[in-house]
């Protein structure tokens, strides 16, 4: 008698679909179940007239992240048995990643405010700065970037890059960081919607470079937080910061996104590209 070697089965594509997809929806499932206690404290601890603002926002955002890291341990932990380490959540370098990220964000975004500045198609407006009224803007940035990139590259980007590999999963959560703001586009434009699909490319892109979880998220908090908070810029269409704004955008809303936020035009796209370009090509130098 001959022994023959048999090769391992690959599950097929339907297998695939229907295994990625039973756990999407349950994790979607978890997470509004999870937040359900957002729409408690709105609706009873605050006035249904009072602005969502100061600490009621960052105790909404708190929430919102709770719900996320809630969803994600049920699925990642008691149903996959799997590892919170596999998520990109690695305590390792920790905070030269963030701090890296941080600085990256921060550089793109004053790159482009200063190419539109130089373009005329910003200005400034001559409002001194200050840093009164930024603590709370800038916890809640924080925790509404975390539960944001938990959401984009957290267990549904896992489950769909295991199965269909890296690239199909980057632009299937793109698709879903772009419907996370769907209500903005609704007023904003094809541009907008664009540079959303291209900001959840470049912030996957940051975890896939790195293998971790940590420069996507100072990246992405330094962008919002630079672009809102501090220069006073809508960011997606929203409002973060109750304050003046340092500068102004006066170009065609093509180029400068006009009251979309720099993501609205072709600047934020360039901007955006530049990104990805930089971190692929850090990426690249440090492998040779």
């Amino acid at each position: 008698m001959t022994s023959q070697s048999t090769a391992p089965v690959r599950p097929s594509i339907p297998r695939k679909i229907f295994g990625a997809g039973w756990r999407v929806l349950a994790f979607v499932a978890a997470f509004v179940v999870a937040s359900a206690p957002i729409g408690v404290y709105l609706g009873v601890v605050v006035q249904p007239e009072g602005a969502l603002r100061d600490g009621v926002q960052a105790t909404v955002d708190g929430f919102g992240l709770f719900a996320v890291i809630a969803a994600t341990v049920v699925m990642q932990k008691l149903v996959d048995r799997g590892r919170l380490t596999d998520l990109g959540l690695a305590p390792i370098r920790v905070a030269p990643d963030l701090a890296l990220g941080v600085a990256l964000g921060a550089v793109l975004l004053g790159g482009e405010v200063g190419a539109l500045v130089l373009g005329a198609w910003a200005r400034p407006t001559g409002v001194a700065f200050g840093v009164d009224g930024l603590t709370w803007p800038a916890l809640s940035g924080v925790l509404n970037v975390a539960t944001q990139d938990l959401l984009l590259a957290g267990y549904i980007f896992f489950v769909l890059r295991t199965r269909f590999g890296a690239a199909p999963a980057t632009v299937v959560a793109s698709l879903l960081f772009t419907g996370l703001h769907a209500g903005a586009l609704i007023e904003g434009s094809l541009i907008g919607g664009v540079n959303l699909f291209l900001a959840g490319v470049f912030l996957i892109s940051c975890l896939l470079a790195t293998g971790r979880l940590w420069l996507t998220l100072g990246a992405h908090f330094a962008w919002n937080f630079v672009q809102g908070p501090v220069l006073g810029v809508a960011v997606s269409g929203q409002t973060l910061a109750d304050r003046a704004p340092l500068v102004e955008l006066i170009g065609p809303d093509w180029i400068a996104g006009g009251g979309f936020g720099i993501e609205g035009g072709l600047a934020g796209a360039a901007a955006t590209l530049a990104g990805i370009a930089v971190v692929w090509g850090v990426k690249l130098l440090s492998t040779r």
